[in-house]
This record gives structure tokens, sequence and C-alpha cells, in this order.
């Protein structure tokens, strides 16, 4: 597939179409964003007694306060911006564990939420080497977000008007793929949506937990979570 021939198909998508496709995920985003909750985690050498206030060391990076870390940075993984940082976050926190803990991330086979349950408990520790300082987030009541999810309406429209098979771009884990979904951020946020949620993506099955992955663009569009903040956003 031409990198090329891909831009040119998704940049002459009209603006009917692109109109149509953020009504979806707007409507979309009222069921998966029910309780407006999403995490994101970091990962620092083990330092007992592992305080998040103060001064850690990552596993890769500066040192750095873990809960006054900056969420987000210059990326290029799956759906990042050629200019412009982004920020990573799973809408559950057994999702989130699975997308940073290595021994989970790079497992060889298929998943299952009851598998993470003895870690979850606090009773096994994958990351003796390590600790991780998770914390959560919620969107603002005035974000659009692009649903791409495997099932979504928004996917199957913007799949049939783009002329390619969407869903196998995003869906196919290899680097030389990153570089396409690059593409459909750059034109989702030039069509004013600010970040893009999909499904998990990890090899070489997609990850059995019901939850979902989410790329912001507009750090302004998402705050600490609190449920001061959720009720009024309500």
């Amino acid at each position: 597939m031409k990198l090329k021939e891909f831009q040119k198909n998704i940049n002459i998508i009209s603006n009917e179409t692109w109109e149509e496709i953020k009504k979806e995920s707007l409507v979309s985003a009222k069921h998966w964003n029910a309780r407006n909750e999403w995490w994101n985690t970091k990962f620092y050498k083990n330092n007992p007694p592992n305080d998040g206030t103060s001064i850690q060391t990552p596993l890769k990076g500066k040192p750095e306060i873990p809960e006054t870390r900056k969420i987000f940075y210059q990326s290029e993984y799956r759906f990042s911006l050629k200019n412009q940082p982004v920020g990573y976050f799973s809408n559950e926190f057994a999702m989130m564990c699975c997308e940073t803990i290595r021994n989970f991330r790079d497992s060889s086979n298929n998943l299952w939420k009851e598998q993470l349950e003895p870690y979850l408990d606090g009773n096994t520790n994958p990351t003796p080497d390590a600790h991780g300082y998770p914390l959560n987030f919620m969107l603002r009541s005035n974000v659009t977000i692009l649903d791409l999810r495997k099932n979504s309406k928004s996917l199957s429209l913007f799949d049939r008007s783009s002329k390619f098979n969407i869903k196998e771009i995003i869906y196919y884990r290899d680097d030389e793929n990153y570089k396409f979904t690059w593409e459909i951020s750059e034109i989702a946020l030039k069509k004013k949506f600010d970040g893009i949620v999909y499904d998990s993506v990890r090899k070489p099955n997609d990850i059995n937990l019901l939850g979902y992955n989410l790329v912001m663009f507009a750090e302004e569009k998402i705050t600490e979570w609190s449920a001061d903040k959720f009720t009024k956003s309500n």
C-alpha cells in the first residue's frame, strides 16, 4: 500500500461525509464514555518507598515527579502527530495494565481479564524491577472524539469513503502501519477532532477485555478525574 495514495484518498473525503462521521462519533461517545474516566500510567525504576510526590527515575527518560509528570509528549507510535504532542489513555485500569506492563503487553497468547486478577488484587508483581504510577483523567464535556473502534458506524463510513481497508490499517500490529495512522490523525485534527478512540492492538491477537484506548490531541480537553468535576460535567 502506498502512503501517497492513502493520503490522497482520505484528503478527498467530502465535508458532508466528515460531518456524518462526526455525528456518528458523537452519538457513540454517549456509550463508550459513560463513566468519563481514562487511565494513564508510567513505570519508574523500583525505588522504595516509591513515593509518587518525589523525584523518580523512569525506565526511559529523565528523572521527574510521577504525579506531576507530563502526559502529552511527541510520539512516533500509533496515531501520533507530526508537530504536536499527544497523550495516550485507556478507559479501564485492566486495559491500561495490558498496554503498559511488559509481561502482559508482549505476551504471545491471548490475555483474559482473569489472568490479570492476581496482579490487580496485589498477589503477584510482574514488574519487580519497576513501579507504576497510574493517574486517571476525565474528558471535558465539549470534547469531540473520532470513533474508530472496530464495530463503530463512523469507522465504516471512513472505511467506505477512503476506498481503503481502514480497519486493517489500524488493527494490524506492524510499525510500518504507524505512518498510515499518523495521516489519519492529521486529517482528524484538521477536521476539528480532539482525539481518536480505538480498540486495543496486541500481537498476535486483540486483547479480550471490554475496553478502549484513546489518543488525545487537545491537552485542554482532558483533566484529572474527580467526583466533583465528573458531577459538574454531566
